[in-house]
């Protein structure tokens, strides 16, 4: 089965497309898309297959998809790195380097803890608006002020 893939990709980035069409022709890809910024230019900007199985909807540049857990890999390499630098102890608590983390018992959590989901920080009470993410202190604060479910390394849950 051929697979339409529209988009554009810049001269040198060919290589991107064919890999794109790969995904589909080898890998069984259903739906996908990709988009590359170097240096603030758009040289990768792709699209193709089916965006519902369902209806057979195609694909299109501006299908809507729920994106989960995409800058884990970044976050990881930054914590990493601060680490090597040392900018912080993983075995500290958090409080020593955000103190108004030490609320509702929180005081003991270490960094290792929060960064292996042992926090107990699996849910948020407060209802989340868009201003609140948006503003860096303000979600700062709501998570400050968050109890946790449990004690910190008593138990793991997903902490998003």
């Amino acid at each position: 089965m051929t697979v339409v893939i529209g988009g554009t990709v810049a001269d040198g980035f060919e290589p991107v497309r064919e890999a794109f069409a790969a995904n589909f022709r080898d890998r069984k890809e259903i739906g996908a898309a990709v988009a590359v910024v170097l240096d603030g230019e758009l040289v990768v900007d792709l699209w193709g297959g089916t965006a519902n199985t369902e209806t057979g909807t195609s694909w299109r540049e501006d299908t809507l998809v729920p994106m989960f857990s995409t800058t884990k890999g970044v976050s990881a390499l930054a914590v990493a790195h601060a680490h090597s630098r040392g900018l912080f102890d993983y075995d500290e608590p958090v409080s020593s380097y955000w103190p108004a983390f030490a609320q509702n018992g929180k005081q003991d959590c270490t960094v290792r803890q929060l960064l292996s989901h042992q926090a107990g920080l699996c849910a948020i009470d407060e209802k989340l608006t868009v201003e609140i993410l948006a503003d860096h202190d303000a979600l700062g604060a709501v998570l400050a002020e968050q109890p946790p479910a449990w004690r910190a390394g008593a138990k793991h849950g997903y902490h998003a």
